[in-house]
């Protein structure tokens, strides 16, 4: 039990991950507005890469790129997955290790896991020198694994007659980014004859479907994405029901109408677009309201469409590819002439769309999800794998770029 073992901040910190962490479900979650004012580490971080943890930001004595294999008799995975549920992760994921190999190697006086003292690197013994981090340079590393989306969509050329189209926000927060992604809404039909489009999703985090499926529809027109990108229509929503919900639900359907200055695009039909179904069923205090599946009312054409993209589609995806843009990877991989490249995405189970309430101390908040999809395909907690893996850094802009030109 963790409870005994709490005292003190990073003890309500991790045990309120822990807790949260037996839902295994990455939608429901906790976040604090509070930063860990002390910590340690032995000079080193850890980077996951390639299916290795090699050191980063290292300090004079190690050098960067040298193998961790195991510590104090235990191999470092096993570190990484007894941290993870407490660093609210879901165990055993790509993903996971991905984000929590830096926090093996930062003390912030964890009272459920301790902090290694010798390690294996490089195939020697190395004991381990702890010594006070600076917030400024936790930042940073925390900055090359836990990257921001690039907000603002852009398109740029690419190589020999290729195209690079940065997309990695389908939940604009602003004027300004709503314009970036229909800028490039308008550009992309002139993209198809192309010789190669690489789509950056790498650090998306997720949004509004209707987002992604406007894409879908001005790259590859209206017959191809109701003919092959039907993955949501397949979909019934479950919504749950109570006050906080319809309010939620009204500032949505606000936002979708322009309060903030843009319109989010049409996906076909929408479902209660007025919320008047939902609330009757508050009204009548039922627990759910159903959608049923194909709520948008989109008729699939009779026989395969002609391809209008004649252009090689790459779709390359990161380990912060979250939510929908896991969902945009369900619906691009059924168009023939689609490849995932890269590394494999972030999961999420068949819940959705997190309501954040206040934590009682105001310092954060708990988010739970509102609804469930029944019928999706893809299972619970399950990636979308690359079918062409790349095992450098994910992150590496450039040696990603040099890869995909030497390999397309």
């Amino acid at each position: 039990m963790d409870a005994p073992k709490i005292h003190g901040f990073t003890a309500y910190r991790q045990g309120l991950n822990h807790f949260m962490s037996a839902f295994n479900d990455d939608h429901n979650s906790v976040s604090l507005d509070i930063d860990q004012s002390t910590m340690q580490w032995p000079g080193f971080a850890a980077l996951y890469v390639g299916g290795k943890y090699v050191t980063t930001f290292s300090e004079p004595g190690m050098r960067d790129g040298a193998v961790i294999t195991a510590c104090d008799g235990k191999a470092i995975d096993t570190w990484v997955s007894e941290l993870e549920p407490y660093e609210g992760r879901i165990p055993g994921l790509e993903s996971s290790r991905a984000l929590v190999a830096p926090l093996v190697f930062r003390d912030v006086g964890s009272p459920f896991v301790p902090r290694p003292t010798e390690c294996v690197i490089d195939g020697k013994r190395v004991a381990l020198a702890w010594h006070p981090l600076s917030g400024a340079k936790a930042a940073e590393i925390n900055a090359q694994v836990r990257v921001q989306p690039q907000r603002m969509s852009r398109i740029e050329p690419f190589g020999d007659d290729g195209t690079w189209i940065t997309l990695q926000d389908f939940n604009p927060a602003t004027k300004a980014e709503a314009d970036s992604f229909n800028e490039v809404l308008a550009a992309t039909p002139a993209l198809r004859d192309k010789k190669l489009i690489v789509i950056d999703e790498r650090n998306n985090g997720g949004g509004p479907y209707e987002w992604f499926m406007a894409f879908i529809r001005t790259l590859y027109g209206d017959p191809m994405s109701a003919y092959y990108a039907r993955a949501r229509l397949e979909i019934s929503n479950v919504y749950r029901v109570t006050p906080e919900i319809d309010a939620l639900f009204n500032d949505d359907t606000a936002k979708k109408n322009g309060s903030e200055g843009f319109k989010v695009p049409v996906d076909g039909k929408t479902f209660d677009a007025d919320n008047k179904l939902y609330e009757a069923a508050l009204r009548k205090h039922e627990p759910v309201l159903k959608s049923g599946p194909n709520m948008q009312g989109i008729a699939k054409p009779a026989k395969a469409p002609t391809n209008p993209v004649h252009a090689k589609v790459l779709v390359l995806t990161g380990y912060g590819c979250y939510s929908a843009c896991i969902g945009f990877l369900d619906e691009m991989k059924r168009i023939p002439g689609v490849t995932q490249v890269g590394v494999e995405t972030n999961v999420d189970s068949r819940t959705g769309t997190p309501f954040a309430h206040p934590l009682p101390s105001g310092n954060g908040s708990v988010r739970v999800t509102v609804m469930t999809r029944d019928n999706r395909k893809r299972g619970d907690n399950e990636p979308n794998r690359p079918d062409v893996l790349f095992d450098g850094n994910i992150q590496d802009t450039t040696a990603v770029k040099s890869w995909i030109q030497s390999r397309f």
